[in-house]
């Protein structure tokens, strides 16, 4: 099995301590019901889980699909955004702290070109969801334009 943390494979289970540990990062020790729950895509994440994330340094695939069905069950940004291809960066020195880019319209890939050379599509907020609400609303527009 593979480390949710750090990406490296971690010991199998061990009757001694009755948990798994990862032999790399050693912030997975775990009991194979816990493990169970941790490879479950569909299960928010609990406040101890939230913890060990902020402490991952290379978060599997399926550590990311649990924390947006934490942020879903949480309603702290719109449903619509998880369905599609996204990137968040936050700077707390500007004036509207959260980015949340989406992929342009037929672009194989999403870079970090400036605004006018990608047909990316960027939206800025106070917060997350006002974020994701801008680039949304921008995403529609550009397919209206598109189809007309």
């Amino acid at each position: 099995m593979q480390c949710p943390f750090c990406g490296y494979h971690w010991v199998t289970f061990s009757q001694k301590r009755g948990t798994s540990l990862c032999n790399t990062c050693k912030l997975l020790n775990v009991t194979p019901e816990e493990c169970k729950r941790w490879y479950d895509p569909k299960l928010p994440l609990n406040s101890a889980e939230l913890s060990l994330v902020a402490l991952a340094t290379n978060p599997a695939p399926i550590v990311t699909k649990r924390l947006l069905a934490t942020l879903g069950e949480c309603q702290l940004v719109p449903l619509e955004i998880m369905k599609i291809v996204f990137h968040v960066e936050y700077s707390p020195a500007c004036t509207k702290p959260f980015l949340v880019r989406l992929m342009g319209q037929g672009e194989g890939k999403m870079d970090k070109e400036p605004a006018h050379k990608t047909k990316d599509v960027m939206g800025y907020g106070d917060t997350f969801a006002e974020a994701a609400e801008m680039a949304l609303s921008k995403r529609k527009a550009q397919k209206t334009l598109q189809t007309k």
